[in-house]
């Protein structure tokens, strides 16, 4: 008896140390007309910190032109509205680029053109976390030349991989090479070491950097995918590009990602702890949108040396069985077996967990986004005139949950189906002017809202919070018909619980969206065992749009 019980305890003790999540929602409160984006930037002991940005019009003396506004929204720890602080008088003509949490401190980051100059400078100016008001003057850190024809900057400011740095990046896409600039800054906005410079044979019109990532042992990885020319204006993807530099630009491994007759569709590079993962999905034929594989390289950080490799072909047997009612290999086995051979290529990586044994658990997603245009012809006073309108469209498909041992080996691959659809008014654009967004610098906007899923780990567990219609409360494996889910202020918000371990899922309904503003577990910010979410009513933001602010903790 006593045998049987420590077995029991043995089976269930992962969930002993478990607490079930609790939900808070804050007051609602409203934003600005006009505006276009939201963000959670920070949430901590003082409270949790929004950004909101729009578009604001101005009139020169020749025409009237736009330009972009940001307003930092504090809230309390008890998700009460503190303070909302615009900073148009204080950018004086200056534009806000950032928001910048580094340690204890809170930094806005603009940019100004100096038209005599032909320079593009960069500012930052410190901020009162209690106030929001200015701290410091504003301090020059650096500046561009734009002087020369169809100058393009890109420019971005991101945190190292242990957010003890501020890393500048910034590459003039006017060029022919492909190259970046870099410079790295301390808390205190001092210089860390010289600028250094990123230089590859490609040209930068065939090659598309997805991702820099500054470790923190001060190397930096270059992800990018590399083009062929067909023709003068059409380009065929030929490979990615995976780079490891040290600090003065100098390279010191070029990964290699290349798998005989294989190709590699998509990949994502993360720092965890002292290695460097680099995970990539790779397809048989690539002229067809389907994925055949995955691939997963353990590099470590300072030297690139290779630890652990991983090549898989994705295989019925990785997949767990379909539920069955009567036991027998139905139509719904048939469809999950398909379901196997034909993954569309639109799979991306969205996070990585070193599991309790040291091995890696890995999510990812299938997700597309496109843009559908219409054309109308309308007739006033008898004239006959057209008008164009356009909408991005956002599809967020299964979820592809993973574990690979510490050797390398796949323990399990469980797939998680949903599929959400989200339509945007307006396209995306990627900029203009003398400031361009592109690829690594293309993260200006949060969109898709609502679809998507957010994490949050405790002990053995792996919460996933996703929106989705009821009727899919059961669906946990392929086989099942799934609802797609387009009208989010009618849906609910579902907790699957995922054992790092065993890759067992549960799935239970957590908050419905009906009665507050729609959450949007994608877009959170995890901190100290909580996940911080945003719930609005309104994606368009035509008008002024009702917005909430809730917590998932399981203290």
């Amino acid at each position: 008896m006593k045998k049987h019980l420590y077995s029991l305890l043995l089976l269930i003790s992962p969930y002993l140390n478990y607490a079930q999540p609790k939900v808070t929602w804050g007051d609602e409160f409203k934003l600005k007309q006009g505006s276009t984006d939201l963000s959670i930037i920070k949430a901590d002991a003082s409270g949790v910190y929004l950004e909101e940005f729009h578009m604001v019009n101005y009139r020169t003396l020749w025409e009237w032109k736009q330009r972009k506004s940001s307003t930092l929204v504090k809230l309390d720890p008890s998700l009460g509205e503190v303070y909302r602080k615009g900073y148009d008088h204080e950018l004086k003509g200056k534009e806000p680029k950032t928001f910048f949490f580094i340690r204890d401190k809170l930094y806005l980051f603009a940019v100004g053109y100096e038209k005599n100059e032909k320079e593009m400078n960069l500012y930052a100016a410190e901020l009162d976390k209690t106030s929001g008001n200015l701290k410091t003057d504003w301090q020059q850190l650096s500046s561009w030349d734009v002087s020369a024809k169809h100058s393009l900057l890109a420019l971005r400011i991101t945190p190292n991989t242990d957010t003890s740095k501020i890393v500048i990046t910034s590459t003039d896409f006017a060029g022919a090479d492909d190259s970046y600039d870099i410079l790295t800054l301390d808390a205190d906005l001092h210089p860390l070491g010289k600028p250094f410079h990123i230089a590859n044979e490609f040209r930068h019109d065939l090659f598309d950097v997805e991702d820099l990532i500054y470790t923190s042992v001060g190397n930096v990885v270059v992800v990018g995918r590399v083009y062929g020319e067909a023709s003068q204006r059409r380009r065929y993807f030929r490979q990615y590009s995976i780079r490891l530099y040290d600090s003065t630009g100098k390279m010191k491994k070029d990964v290699q990602t290349d798998i005989p007759g294989r190709f590699l569709a998509n990949s994502q590079v993360v720092q965890l702890n002292n290695e460097i993962v680099v995970a990539a999905f790779f397809t048989n034929d690539r002229s067809k949108m389907e994925i055949n594989g995955l691939m997963v390289q353990r590099l470590d950080a300072a030297t690139g040396n290779l630890i652990t490799s991983t090549k898989k072909d994705f295989t019925v047997g990785l997949v767990s069985q379909v539920e069955n009612d009567d036991d027998k290999d139905s139509q719904s086995v048939k469809t999950n077996k398909d379901t196997v051979r034909s993954i569309g290529s639109h799979l991306v990586f969205r996070n990585f967990f070193v599991a309790p044994d040291n091995g890696l658990v890995f999510l990812a997603e299938q997700f597309a986004t496109w843009t559908s245009s219409y054309t109308y012809s309308y007739n006033v006073r008898g004239s006959f005139s057209t008008s164009t309108s356009s909408s991005q469209m956002f599809l967020s498909g299964d979820i592809y949950i993973g574990k690979l041992s510490p050797g390398g080996e796949i323990e399990y691959l469980e797939i998680l189906p949903k599929r959400q659809f989200e339509e945007m008014a307006g396209t995306l654009g990627l900029g203009s002017g003398m400031l361009l967004s592109h690829g690594f610098f293309d993260r200006t906007f949060s969109r898709p809202f609502f679809s998507g899923f957010g994490c949050l780990r405790e002990n053995n567990m792996l919460d996933i919070f996703f929106n989705d219609d009821d009727r899919n409360a059961d669906v946990v494996q392929p086989g099942k018909k799934v609802i797609q889910l387009s009208h989010f202020h009618r849906s609910t918000c579902f907790e699957v619980q995922l054992d790092m371990i065993t890759g067992k899922l549960t799935r239970k309904a957590l908050f419905s969206n009906k009665d507050i503003p729609p959450a949007m577990p994608r877009l959170g910010v995890v901190s100290n065992n909580t996940l911080f979410l945003t719930g609005m009513n309104d994606p368009h933001f035509a008008f002024k749009s009702k917005l909430a602010v809730g917590k998932i903790n399981t203290l």
